[in-house]
């Protein structure tokens, strides 16, 4: 947080980087809770209340003049198989007219996985033009609000795989799965030193499965009513919150972010997601994932994170790094604590320094300051890195076809 943060046809991508060489189990996240759900969700036997038509005919949306490296486009419906799309590339927490708060989609084969659900980013998955039972799973690097505001606002707008079941006359709907962080287990002291107020009756550090059951808890008078108005299905059965389990590598809250290898989180039949912890101030857990996409093209997120050593072994070969990046002076300068800002984030010729080590064969940078000119950004990058750089708009999309 800043103040103010798959399948191809086999063979088709013959020249990505090979799998990681660990340990991809089919199943491999601890899953922990079946968190809640929608306010307003199916209708027994119809579509609910989107119906589908709210998504026929996205507005227009005009990202920046595509850069040179990357295969680029203004928003619309999609029509590739493969495709990163930034819905919100801002830091916050901070709020600006013009820009969505932090989060990217990728979408292949008719599936949609979203990474990081800042403000605004269900309004932007509309605006992409993918369709609502198209989302499939949620991931979410780190609990900071600037990346899960939207969070429950996909289940309580109607954004999720549930919504196949009234096109298809399901009896039973599909699960939204979620992929996030568990609880930190600690808070560390005050920076300044003395005490500082705890909010949480009891549990301050909640992971993503008691955020969930909150959520669901403070929206239940408008879940138990539509259930008896219009007879929507029982929200608790329509997603299911499940904790990354961390392996045995020693970290806390107070040794956020040790060596590591990268550890497997789930696979389906088109990505295989692999995560690793990241140094971000105090935050723990805070993951950067890894989409590696049938075919052989990959994406790596760093999530928010300082330079580290983590993020560049994770993102070994891949096709595209989208990293985090900061300027201090630029949204900084009322941040109390002068140490917060070089502790949580990674300034342009870092990200530079990650992007070769990691031999990433693109970077896309997202997560950033407003204000800053285009040029800034990628100068910074290119200091330490020579493959093509993009600052990414809010919509642009990516082919990886």
């Amino acid at each position: 947080m800043c103040d103010g943060d798959i399948a191809a046809s086999a063979g088709s991508h013959g020249n990505g980087p090979a799998e990681p060489s660990s340990e991809h189990p089919r199943t491999v996240s601890r899953r922990v809770a079946l968190g809640g759900g929608l306010a307003a969700a199916v209708t027994a036997g119809g579509a609910g209340i989107f119906g589908g038509s709210a998504f026929a005919s996205p507005a227009p949306h005009s990202a920046s003049t595509p850069r040179p490296g990357l295969s680029t486009r203004p928003s619309a419906k999609s029509t590739k198989d493969v495709e990163l799309i930034t819905l919100g590339t801002i830091a916050g927490p901070a709020v600006y007219p013009d820009r969505t708060g932090i989060s990217s989609a990728l979408y292949v084969h008719g599936k949609t996985y979203v990474i990081d659900c800042g403000l605004g980013s269900v309004r932007q998955f509309v605006q992409a033009g993918l369709a609502p039972e198209s989302l499939a799973a949620i991931f979410i690097t780190h609990l900071h609000a600037d990346h899960i505001a939207d969070y429950y606002n996909f289940l309580l707008m109607n954004v999720g795989p549930w919504m196949k079941a009234g096109k298809r006359g399901d009896t039973a709907p599909s699960r939204l799965q979620v992929y996030g962080p568990g609880p930190a287990g600690g808070l560390p002291a005050p920076w300044s030193g003395g005490a500082a107020p705890t909010v949480g009756n009891g549990n301050p550090t909640p992971g993503i499965a008691d955020l969930t059951t909150r959520c669901l808890e403070a929206y239940a008078y408008s879940a138990n009513d539509f259930m008896r108005s219009l007879s929507f299905p029982d929200p608790r059965g329509l997603m299911k919150a499940n904790e990354i389990a961390l392996p045995d590598v020693g970290a806390s809250f107070k040794n956020t972010a040790p060596a590591m290898r990268p550890f497997p989180v789930m696979e389906d039949e088109y990505v295989k997601v692999s995560a690793i912890l990241v140094p971000h101030y105090d935050v723990f857990p805070s993951f950067a994932f890894r989409f590696d996409i049938e075919g052989g093209k990959s994406v790596v997120f760093s999530g928010d994170t300082r330079k580290s050593d983590n993020v560049a072994h994770l993102a070994t070969g891949c096709d595209i790094l989208v990293h985090e990046a900061a300027l201090a002076g630029k949204g900084s300068d009322n941040i109390p604590n002068p140490d917060y800002w070089r502790l949580s984030h990674t300034f342009p010729p870092e990200v530079g320094d990650v992007a070769t080590a990691a031999g990433a064969r693109s970077v896309v940078l997202s997560h950033l300051n407003a204000g800053v000119p285009d040029h800034v950004w990628k100068e910074g990058v290119a200091k330490n890195y020579r493959g093509p750089i993009t600052v990414a708009a809010d919509l642009q999309r990516f082919s990886l076809t």
